[in-house]
């Protein structure tokens, strides 16, 4: 399926479709834990923004990774203006946070082939994978094009630092209400 077939494809669909090389995978539904999850890495980074020229979005906003690769991230955040292209639902162009919730059935390609894709996004700083059947954040921050740090978190006192947003995430309140 070529760029715009997939792009007027999924103007008429129902669901979310990724487009990968001109592979499209339609996007699973969530669990209520992956939802509140969500909920939280937005709710916390939005009240930190309020008064800053950042922006944060979560799970419907596509992304374009390559000109033939365009993914839904479950949040997304940057400093200064978004950029999108001219599509229409538009895709961000410069995010500099990713995070996606672990899946059990996504899980193993969140880690590898699209921290590999996403690794593509000139002006990312930031992966973070958060699991949902356990406490555990997984923090690669770039430091060259090709060199990833990273940095585990499992306490509930543990804090993420995101340099790039000049933001902090407890890990209490991207877990909050999360039993295990």
């Amino acid at each position: 399926m070529t760029v715009q077939v997939y792009l007027e494809f999924e103007r008429r669909a129902t669901v979310r479709h990724e487009d990968m090389d001109g592979e499209v995978l339609e996007m699973p539904g969530d669990t209520p834990e992956h939802n509140q999850i969500v909920g939280n890495i937005y709710r916390n980074l939005s009240n930190q923004f309020e008064e800053r020229e950042c922006d944060v979005y979560f799970e419907n906003i596509r992304v374009r990774v390559s000109p033939s690769q365009h993914r839904y991230p479950d949040v997304v955040a940057l400093c200064g203006e978004p950029q999108f292209d001219s599509d229409y639902p538009p895709s961000l162009l410069n995010p500099a946070v990713i995070f996606e919730v672990l899946s059990p059935s996504t899980e193993a390609f969140d880690q590898d082939e699209k921290f590999a894709e996403y690794q593509q996004i000139d002006g990312l700083a930031d992966y973070v994978l958060v699991a949902q059947y356990g406490r555990l954040v997984i923090h690669y921050v770039r430091q060259t094009p090709d060199n990833w740090t990273l940095t585990r978190y499992r306490a509930p006192s543990d804090t993420l630092t995101l340099a790039t947003l000049e933001v902090t995430l407890a890990l209490s309140d991207i877990y909050r209400k999360i039993t295990f």
